[in-house]
């Protein structure tokens, strides 16, 4: 292990060991005393946990260091104080509508996070044993272990996932599909992961906490039933579309529950029967509550290296280099009127060179070696992309300059 490496593991002092799936560390901070999880990890989405570790996603474990050492991974993260949900569930029983609804809405505004990053990040192990209810009653999201990025557009149709029609295959895959400890028969059947795996684990998650059971077991009834059906369909279409349609179905019926509070106050002889509240594409009848459509992917992603992040140090240091490599530029073309051309084609390739260097739009994952999971090779990769640019602007502005 280098000695940066070594240096920076020896903050963390141990102080107990425990379990979630992945065996963890308990330790703590040698200066600020804060607590964190120590991670041994074989097989991890390396390049999800680095791009999480620079943008983390509230109310999950903030990263703070990832250290590669003989094809395993050192995983420091903040330790999440609370009880997972399963342990909920063992002492105190089932959930009750409502506070089954709060638990999921706050566990969306996480999913919603991680699905509207570019490219998309899916879950793929939303389970009870990895939702944790915090001591100040906030929802936390663990374990990073199965998550993978969404290269496709992430507003692109559902259709594109191929439906589980093997009746043969099928008995495993509905093992796997309603078993809250798996991700959805399609991105193990075709390893591929869609936001709507992560809706269907959700469904399941709701399911389990209003019955106790998986929904090959039992399908959850009163109010919340056509959510959950609108989770768990077999067929990746006929799930909800995105998280925002699930997320304005559990606010509909959220209202729902507070509409009926409301009638029993006024007259708790004879309460009030409502009509579960689904939304989005299962909706049959409009919604009480109404809410703004919901947002696309951030326009941010299209904003040039350095800007993106909206962090105000980042801004001007980017603003920085851009005006002085346009300063450079205008100042050569001024003294070498002669033959502009050059200095706007170098001015071109050094851009190209910074916007694939920062991995613009997630430019990187079209490329070998770039995409690949090994941090010697994707930084080689990006040294030989580099050079490739700058030969080719170069060769294009000499050609261009004998004919013109």
């Amino acid at each position: 292990m280098e000695l940066k490496n070594e240096l920076a593991l020896s903050y963390y002092q141990p102080i107990a060991t425990g379990s979630f799936r992945n065996s963890f560390e308990l330790v703590q901070h040698v200066e600020s005393k804060a607590l964190f999880a120590r991670k041994r990890l074989t097989s991890c989405p390396i390049d999800v946990l680095r791009a999480l570790q620079k943008q983390p996603v509230a109310n999950m474990p903030r990263i703070c260091e990832l250290i590669e050492e003989n094809n395993t991974l050192i995983l420091i993260e903040e330790y999440l104080a609370g009880h997972s949900l399963q342990e909920l569930l063992e002492k105190e029983g089932l959930f009750s509508e409502e506070k089954a609804i709060s638990c999921t809405l706050q566990l969306c505004a996480i999913i919603r996070e991680l699905h509207h990053r570019y490219p998309a990040i899916i879950h793929c192990d939303i389970t009870p044993s990895n939702v944790i209810l915090s001591p100040d009653h906030v929802i936390k999201l663990v374990n990073y272990g199965k998550a993978r990025f969404f290269r496709n557009d992430p507003a692109a149709n559902i259709a594109a996932v191929k439906p589980v029609t093997d009746d043969s295959a099928y008995p495993a895959a509905k093992r796997i599909a309603d078993n809250p400890a798996y991700p959805a028969a399609e991105a193990i059947m075709d390893n591929f992961a869609h936001p709507a795996t992560d809706i269907q684990a959700i469904g399941v998650l709701l399911n389990v906490l209003l019955t106790g059971k998986l929904p090959s077991e039992e399908i959850g009834k009163g109010l919340l039933a056509g959510i959950i059906a609108g989770c768990t369909g077999r067929d990746p279409s006929n799930r909800y579309e995105t998280i925002d349609a699930l997320t304005t179905a559990l606010q509909c019926q959220a209202v729902s529950f507070q509409t009926m509070g409301m009638q029993q106050q006024k007259n708790p002889t004879r309460p009030r029967r409502l009509r579960p509240a689904i939304a989005g594409k299962f909706s049959s009848q409009p919604c009480a509550y109404k809410e703004q459509a919901p947002e696309k992917p951030s326009w941010r992603r299209f904003l040039p290296p350095g800007f993106r992040s909206g962090t105000l140090t980042n801004i001007l240091l980017a603003a920085a280099v851009y005006a002085f490599l346009l300063f450079t530029v205008c100042m050569e073309a001024i003294y070498q009127a002669d033959d502009p051309l050059i200095f706007g084609g170098v001015l071109c390739a050094f851009l190209a060179d910074i916007f694939f260097t920062a991995d613009y739009l997630g430019i990187q994952s079209f490329f070998p070696l770039t995409k690949s999971q090994n941090k010697t090779v994707r930084v080689l990769g990006i040294l030989l992309y580099d050079i490739l640019i700058l030969t080719a602007a170069i060769v294009i502005i000499c050609v261009l300059d004998a004919f013109l």
